[in-house]
């Protein structure tokens, strides 16, 4: 309950302040009174989602005042406006990607949705290194993770898929064949995901998004593939299941 929402919490603000310090220095930046005030809004927003303490007109008043208040408080020049967007994105993002973790978890046997979009995003994370690591072979994205290889990239959709219509179809009764489609489509979107970090971490010439982890980076480094795989296990649990 709510010690699992303050945890995520706790993780979508380090995200996001990650997320204003690969900013900084590449254009506009806003203060930290201000980026922590928009930050504290989007959160009041993604708890009134979740425990349904706010009705939906409220709900999006306060979930644009995050990133109005930033704009209002330091507006951009014309040339940073791009980088203004990139903040806001960064801010929307973060906190709906992972936001979708405390969610999940309200669900009915929500800690086992939690364990399977945890447990399709590391196993299509490891399926990936040992595969593309045995294989080699062309890359996947060179320009973007040049590391990263197209038989990688096959073996962490396996991997993913396998996990899933093991687990989902063992521990939530989910027909085997729907259980594998929910890894594939997770897996994915847990590559998406990374790639879709790196190269942020590209265009602001930054190696990794963070120091909180020594020799494993910042927060975003490890939960840039939860960010659509969190999304698509609640939906699907709600809508698919």
């Amino acid at each position: 309950g709510l010690a699992w929402t303050g945890l995520v919490g706790a993780i979508v603000l380090l995200g996001l302040w990650e997320w204003r310090q690969l900013l900084s220095g590449r254009g506009w930046q806003p203060g930290r009174d201000a980026f922590l005030v928009g930050a504290g809004l989007a959160l009041t927003a993604l708890y009134g989602w979740i425990y349904s303490a706010l009705r939906l007109p409220s709900l999006l008043l306060v979930a644009a005042a995050g990133p109005a208040y930033l704009i209002l408080r330091h507006p951009p020049s014309l040339g940073e406006w791009p980088r203004a967007v990139w903040t806001v994105g960064g801010l929307v993002w973060i906190t709906a990607g992972l936001g979708h973790l405390a969610a999940l978890r309200e669900v009915p046997d929500g800690l086992l949705w939690v364990a399977l979009a945890l447990g399709i995003t590391w196993s299509t994370d490891t399926g990936a290194y040992f595969v593309g690591r045995s294989l080699g072979g062309r890359p996947l994205a060179p320009r973007i993770s040049p590391k990263k290889t197209v038989s990688g990239s096959l073996g962490g959709l396996i991997a993913g898929s396998l996990f899933s219509a093991v687990f989902a179809s063992w521990a939530l009764a989910m027909p085997l064949g729907k259980a594998g489609v929910l890894g594939l489509v997770g897996a994915a979107c847990a590559q998406a995901g990374d790639l879709a970090e790196s190269a942020f971490k590209r265009a602001m010439g930054a190696k990794d998004s963070g120091r909180l982890l020594p020799g494993h980076g910042g927060v975003l480094d490890r939960f840039d593939s939860l960010m659509l795989v969190a999304p698509l296990v609640y939906y699907w649990q709600r809508f698919l299941f």
